[in-house]
């Protein structure tokens, strides 16, 4: 049977500890942060704690911004790409996916930054 959701978010379970804000993509039907060379389904909207827990999902696929964890300092404008552990910078490294526009400039790795997809 088939699903679909006319929605900004959608549950599933998750395979490990995700924090708000990590990119994530689905891993044998589980969250799992995404990584660099990773086509990313969405950000996290809440913590999930452990394996089996269940988080909410900000798609990508909708309108507005979203709240990223920064793998290092990103300055307000610049292009965003996908990083390691569910991260994004604005330095692209080899295979990394674009992501958006960085709406706010942030000082330190693992702050949240508002990033406009593109």
């Amino acid at each position: 049977m088939g699903q679909y959701v006319d929605t900004n978010t959608k549950s599933f379970t998750a395979g490990a500890a995700l924090a708000r804000g990590t990119m994530v993509k689905l891993s044998s039907d589980k969250l799992a942060a995404a990584g660099v060379v990773d086509r990313p389904i969405g950000v996290m909207l809440d913590a999930t704690f452990a394996d089996l827990d269940v988080g909410t999902v900000q798609l990508l696929s909708k309108a507005g911004t979203m709240q990223c964890i920064a793998a290092d300092a990103i300055v307000s404008g610049a292009v965003v790409y996908t990083a390691a552990s569910g991260k994004v910078s604005d330095t692209a490294a080899t295979g990394a996916t674009e992501l958006g526009i960085a709406l706010e400039g942030v000082d330190n790795a693992d702050s949240l930054v508002e990033v406009m997809p593109t």
